[in-house]
């Protein structure tokens, strides 16, 4: 079962692309673009149906007349990238404190809401998910620094959905953050 939790704090979806392409030199054939797997805006296994924040990236470059390489690495390493190499693209971040003034934000590609998966019972409130022994949240992403904000300390950290998908079905983790996209 699936419980919304209203964020306010979490803002938009972003897309990290077109505004960019202006100030990257025509001689650059071919635009570097990183992504982490997080279906369904991001989807690493199937490159027929990449997910929609990609999508929508590689119109926007067909559009402007760019070629586009993307690579697929874990979250924290794409985000790292994003930070440190000039002229690289990310096709989907989630707008929150964090970080928020290092990156150059394009365009809003839409609106999501976190919320709490649980198997057991239903997870309605920060303060409920809080007093549970363990919530599985990915590393480096908005809803941990979210959730870390809120002083919890029974946080399971990992590096991908699969995995956070993995723990709360074994019962390693009674919730499981992510966001409602």
């Amino acid at each position: 079962m699936v419980t919304r939790i209203g964020l306010s704090a979490l803002g938009a979806m972003m897309c990290a692309a077109a505004a960019v392409w202006p100030t990257i030199p025509a001689a650059q054939p071919t635009d570097r673009v990183v992504a982490a797997n997080y279906p369904p805006l991001m989807i690493e296994a199937d490159a027929r149906r990449p997910g929609f924040a990609v999508e929508v990236l590689r119109e926007a470059a067909m559009r402007a007349g760019r070629e586009i390489s993307i690579d697929f690495l874990p979250f924290e390493r794409a985000k790292h990238v994003l930070l440190t190499e000039p002229a690289t693209l990310m096709p989907a971040l989630f707008k929150g404190k964090r970080n928020d003034d290092a990156f150059h934000w394009i365009a809003e590609i839409g609106r999501a809401n976190l919320r709490f998966g649980a198997l057991a019972r239903p997870v309605n409130s920060l303060d409920e998910a809080r007093d549970l022994q363990a919530v599985v949240v990915e590393i480096g992403t908005t809803a941990e620094a979210l959730l870390d904000n809120h002083g919890f300390d029974n946080l399971i950290r990992v590096t991908s959905p699969e995995a956070s998908a993995r723990m709360l079905a074994a019962g390693r983790a009674d919730a499981w953050i992510l966001s409602d996209r």
